[in-house]
């Protein structure tokens, strides 16, 4: 079962985002497409000649290397035909996938191409881009774990290669002590063993294959391409070069789209100065080109040498893949608002930009112990939720008032006291505030245990409140943002995917809240 929210309740600071799916007028003009403007992007695509040999031949060897399914293969060799067209999303190689939002990100991908391959009626690959060029190992050396206790907790690992590009990290003995404790942090279930098994790399694959590995896997009977970028750089050699000849033009377009966005009431998501190409130093680390001693025939001879920075990624795979859309996160929609006079000055068109799903996932024990309470999902997703104030809604209205008019006696007969108390002695007054917090104190008690015995009637306990909590907002952040898939494959086995794929997608602008039963011990 799914309900559907306003996008707004979890991300209301996604503001170009959000005025984006809801075709907002000041929206107009920022992209290419609108976001259902699906045939238009498709139709620019003719216009454009694409090295789908070499492409394909690269991302056919990669794949295979992944152990892709058949029908994965049969979709990457659909690449090579004139009429193909793709949908692409990416994300960075989070450890054991990083937020679940990557899934989610992937299954819009899967669900969108197969739509547009009806609707079009030609040939719609899905891929999945893994950015293992980015440098950001903080990014990705970390994975959250719900705890028994309800308690979030974090595991992660270190690299003395930092610097290099995630694509050179190796599975280390760190690497593994952190899938060790991770894996002893979940609980305990049917599909726990499975999983252990499923998630362990094999010998001899470093990192990045592990995870692409891992994609390809769960993502193998939807036919889904993974796409390594260091494929892409040969073939987009004349798009690197361009790119480096022209970056000062290209950041005097971003400054002007950027302060078209301030004049529209939105902050601009990249320094446009920053933009530009990166290389490698002499000890691998991933380094900018500007001020470095790089020619334009450097780039053409040696293209693996370089690679996009996360604003021109984009550009990269469109001068290479026949993306008619691409699927995209809010934080990267609010990028993307800055990038169309880029695609004009490169003579590129822009993919439509279509919007993530998103999920909140409860299972069916915790959205009984909600009803109990009186308290919905919507709520649990409010910023302002309170477990306490939630337990206080047991109390009768009469037995509240009680327990106000007790509090105001007391505090008011205590009152009263304070100056014939002080006539007698000054020194009273402190003895009297005493008495008045202890009587407080045991007030307030007295309601708690109350509160608390109402909710033992209902099956419920605070600690159950604040479990809920954290599974709703682990560390008070959307939980797509937080827990891996890994957590809920522990918790609901493989069936999970399956729920996900038969649930029939959340249109834009609106975030699902999904119940899903347990897995049977």
């Amino acid at each position: 079962m799914i309900e559907r929210v306003p996008l707004s309740l979890l991300y209301p600071q996604a503001r170009l985002a959000l005025d984006y799916v809801a075709r907002a007028n000041r929206t107009a003009g920022l992209f290419m497409h609108g976001p259902d403007d699906l045939a238009a992007a498709a139709r620019a695509r003719g216009a454009i000649t694409y090295p789908r040999a070499d492409v394909c031949e690269a991302l056919l060897a990669y794949n295979r290397r992944l152990g892709a399914s058949a029908r994965a293969i049969r979709n990457t060799e659909a690449l090579r035909d004139g009429s193909s067209l793709c949908v692409v999303g990416g994300q960075q190689a989070g450890f054991l996938g990083g937020p679940v939002f990557t899934a989610y990100k992937i299954l819009t991908i899967v669900r969108l191409a197969r739509d547009l391959e009806a609707c079009l009626e030609r040939r719609v690959v899905p891929c999945f881009w893994l950015a293992t060029e980015d440098h950001d190992f903080t990014e990705i050396n970390h994975v959250h774990v719900l705890k028994d206790d309800g308690e979030v907790g974090r595991v992660r690992f270190d690299w003395d290669g930092r610097g290099r590009p995630i694509a050179d990290l190796p599975v280390t003995e760190e690497v593994l002590a952190a899938l060790r404790e991770y894996l002893g942090g979940l609980s305990g279930g049917p599909a726990h063993a499975d999983l252990a098994r499923e998630i362990l790399p094999r010998d001899g694959e470093d990192y990045s294959t592990w995870h692409a590995r891992l994609w390809s896997k769960r993502f193998a009977d939807d036919g889904l391409v993974l796409i390594e970028p260091s494929l892409l750089r040969a073939p987009g050699r004349a798009l690197l070069r361009t790119v480096f000849e022209a970056r000062v033009r290209i950041i005097a377009d971003l400054e002007e789209a950027a302060t078209r966005l301030q004049g529209l009431g939105y902050e601009p998501a990249l320094e446009p100065s920053r933009v530009g190409l990166y290389t490698f130093d002499e000890a691998g680390r991933r380094v900018r080109v500007a001020g470095r001693p790089v020619r334009s025939s450097d780039i053409l001879a040696r293209p693996e040498r370089f690679s996009p920075d996360a604003a021109l990624r984009p550009l990269l795979a469109d001068a290479v893949l026949p993306i008619v859309a691409s699927v995209l996160g809010p934080g990267e929609i609010a990028y993307h608002a800055l990038l169309r006079p880029v695609y004009d000055r490169l003579g590129l068109p822009q993919p439509a930009i279509v919007p993530r799903e998103g999920y909140t996932i409860v299972d069916r024990v915790q959205a009984d112990r909600l009803a109990a309470l009186g308290l919905d999902s919507r709520e649990m997703l409010a910023e302002r939720f309170d477990p306490q104030e939630a337990l206080e809604r047991l109390l009768s209205a009469d037995l509240a008032q009680r327990f106000d008019r007790a509090e105001r006696t007391v505090e008011e007969g205590l009152i009263a006291l304070r100056d014939p108390l002080s006539s007698i002695d000054p020194g009273l007054e402190a003895a009297r505030r005493a008495a008045a917090s202890r009587a407080a104190g045991a007030i307030a008690r007295l309601k708690e245990r109350a509160m608390r015995a109402l909710a033992a009637r209902h099956g419920v306990s605070m600690g159950d409140l604040q479990r809920v909590r954290n599974a709703f907002l682990p560390r008070g952040r959307p939980q797509e943002r937080v827990l891996p898939l890994t957590h809920f494959l522990n918790e609901y086995g493989p069936r999970f995917l399956e729920a996900l794929r038969a649930a029939g997608g959340v249109e834009p602008g609106a975030h699902g809240i999904m119940t899903v039963e347990a897995t049977d011990d």
